[in-house]
């Protein structure tokens, strides 16, 4: 169980580092395009284009909240990975942080959860890996008395 636990949340790790990368430079290269969106708002609100004006501050709230989420994935996807490999250590609370680096993301732009399924997957079997001490049977505490 470890072992798949290991491999989805390194895959899932990679999958929301590599969105959240294409995310970030998405946003760097249109940067130009974002600001002549800001000022045809401006001007569209003077002249009294109140629908075009919600649609597209509509649309730059949402630009900006996937640019948001990107960093929010980034620093998730390097904090799951780090919780992964350190699993027999840490134990379900590697569940925990490989669920909360799907969850948190997806509430601020659900976009996410397409790299962040495999997290949530992961995750939940993690619920599942036994910690060491009762993988052994109670054999080590035996042994230590």
């Amino acid at each position: 169980m470890k072992i798949t636990v290991i491999i989805l949340g390194v895959l899932g790790a990679l999958c929301m580092g590599m969105l959240a990368g294409k995310w970030i430079s998405d946003y760097n290269d249109n940067k130009k395009e974002v600001a002549q969106m800001v000022e045809l708002t401006k001007s569209l609100g003077k002249l009294g284009g109140s629908k075009a004006t919600a649609e597209l501050d509509s649309a730059l709230a949402h630009l900006e909240r996937l640019h948001t989420a990107s960093f929010v994935m980034l620093a998730a996807a390097f904090l799951s990975l780090a919780s992964v490999l350190f699993i027999g250590k840490l134990g379900k609370a590697t569940a925990a942080i490989l669920l909360a680096s799907a969850i948190i993301p997806a509430i601020m732009a659900p976009q996410s959860l397409l790299a962040g399924f495999l997290l949530i997957i992961a995750g939940g079997l993690a619920l599942r890996v036994k910690p060491p001490q009762a993988a052994l049977g109670g054999h080590a505490a035996r042994v230590a008395a």
